[in-house]
């Protein structure tokens, strides 16, 4: 939820220290960091035990963070820091914090997966994304409150305090037999009737019958040498335009979005922009909870082209919204497109999911290597967006607008393909 929300938010906050095009450049780094270490991380993810290995993956994201805390406090000094050792300070960071952030979500994978068995895993990872769906709206709400009554140096400083204490609880995590044992025999007490309870207390519940762990393939086994050639198999390269249109959408949420509404603000107060800005983000936040109420499993299961066809047209509406908000400087617009963000946002990870496991009989390979070169893509769109911007900022959208209707072109390719 922080990193989402000071995310959004970075263009406008590092402005104020003439930061805006070099954090956002990080960012882009750290993203294309995400993406390649996500080749290596697999090997890496059982080497330790969970508690050991979560806290390793977010000490890097602490070095992210405190990589800008620094930079915001040498532009508070009269005298300045050292911009050399400044830049290599961010840009280190970030392609460290890259590595743990790729860490953090194979492990957490792989840890919900020894949570579960074949009953509930779909339950589970259910309620693991409703709840991140949140994140979007948590966070935006925190940083809008926190730089209302303060500034983007202390914003990052309780970023630190927040991503330190993550560590320190990660160290308390339960043992996955344990999350095991107990959801099932809360399923047990759910579904055993009171008048049986006593005498079936050590039955299994047929609805979630206790057996081995899920079966997770041998990590050491995914060198990257395996990861690449899956990569760059037929059915995975169909995979390409979903990606590569889903990176760039995000990554011009991230560098237009706060961009643009600022230029349309610029006559209003500092901290009214910002609050103005983060009413948006909220927005976004709101989109991307109603996403995962209206975009269900269930409806992208019914008819996966169906599906697909709508979320390229939903992007290309918001590409042409886009447009006219740029064009009339209306920040009502703005509220709209920041609403069809997150709805998008949330539908592209719902159908690239069944999409993944319509095509592959595999369960961890594809999932990999989709994490890898989504955000690697997102970290080259947001660096091309960036000089995109720099130029002219509606050559973003128009190429965005192009990009839409390939993949509206692609999608019966996607499904005739017998691959």
């Amino acid at each position: 939820a922080i990193f989402n929300g000071i995310q959004n938010i970075l263009f406008v906050v590092m402005e104020q220290f003439d930061m805006e095009y070099l954090s956002l450049t990080i960012l882009g780094i750290f993203y294309i960091s995400f993406g390649l270490s996500g080749l290596l991380t697999p090997q890496y993810s059982r080497t330790f035990s969970y508690r050991i290995t979560f806290a390793i993956a977010i000490i890097p994201m602490f070095f992210y963070f405190l990589s800008f805390a620094y930079s915001t406090g040498c532009q508070s000094k009269s005298n300045g820091c050292n911009k050399i050792i400044e830049i290599l300070f961010l840009f280190v960071s970030a392609v460290l914090g890259g590595i743990g952030c790729s860490l953090l979500w194979m492990t957490q994978t792989i840890y919900l997966t020894d949570c579960s068995n074949p009953y509930n895993k779909t339950s589970i990872f259910h309620r693991f994304t409703s709840i991140t769906q949140w994140s979007q709206l948590v966070g935006n709400v925190f940083i809008g409150i926190v730089l209302y009554f303060s500034n983007g140096k202390i914003l990052f400083e309780l970023a630190l305090l927040i991503i330190f204490t993550c560590a320190i609880l990660s160290l308390k995590l339960s043992n996955p037999e344990k999350v095991k044992l107990e959801l099932e025999v809360g399923s047990e007490l759910l579904t055993t009737p009171k008048s049986k309870s006593n005498n079936s207390s050590c039955s299994t519940p047929r609805s979630a019958p206790r057996v081995s762990n899920v079966t997770i393939p041998n990590m050491n086994y995914f060198s990257i040498r395996y990861l690449l050639q899956f990569l760059t198999n037929t059915k995975m390269r169909l995979f390409y335009p979903l990606f590569g249109i889903s990176a760039f959408n995000v990554s011009l949420f991230i560098v237009y979005m706060a961009q643009n509404l600022h230029i349309v603000l610029q006559n209003e107060k500092y901290i009214e922009v910002i609050l103005d800005i983060e009413f948006a983000f909220i927005f976004l936040g709101i989109g991307s909870i109603l996403a995962g109420k209206v975009f269900t499993p269930s409806y992208v299961e019914k008819d996966k082209k169906k599906a697909l066809q709508m979320h390229y047209r939903i992007m290309t509406i918001n590409t042409i919204l886009n447009l006219i908000a740029f064009t009339t400087k209306s920040y009502k617009v703005f509220l709209c497109c920041a609403f069809i963000y997150g709805f998008i946002e949330v539908t592209s990870n719902i159908i690239t999911s069944h999409l993944l496991s319509y095509k592959f009989m595999e369960r961890f390979e594809p999932f990999t290597c989709y994490r890898v070169l989504f955000f690697f893509f997102l970290g080259c769109s947001i660096i091309l967006n960036l000089i995109l911007c720099y130029i002219a900022s509606p050559l973003s959208l128009i190429l965005m607008f192009v990009l839409c209707l390939f993949g509206c072109i692609t999608v019966s390719n996607f499904f005739t393909s017998r691959q």
